[in-house]
């Protein structure tokens, strides 16, 4: 029986990635903005993910607060 991938939307990149490695699932990624330019350290969420192939899930990841652009 195929089981479903844990939903991992709202979490921070480290407590994701953790549930998924546990989970069996390997991981690949992909930044919005320009990641870059900015320190992993800040805080990130998972915005999005899709299995992309059995045992296989990509993650959109966005930073949690973004500078003033001005």
């Amino acid at each position: 029986m195929e089981s479903e991938v844990p939903d991992v939307l709202g979490y921070s990149y480290e407590e994701a990635t953790d549930i998924l490695q546990k989970a069996g699932y390997k991981i690949q990624t992909h930044f919005t903005g320009l990641s870059f330019q900015r320190p992993f350290s800040e805080k990130t969420r998972i915005l999005r993910q899709r299995l992309v192939e059995e045992k296989n899930v990509e993650l959109t990841i966005g930073y949690e607060f973004y500078p003033n652009p001005i």
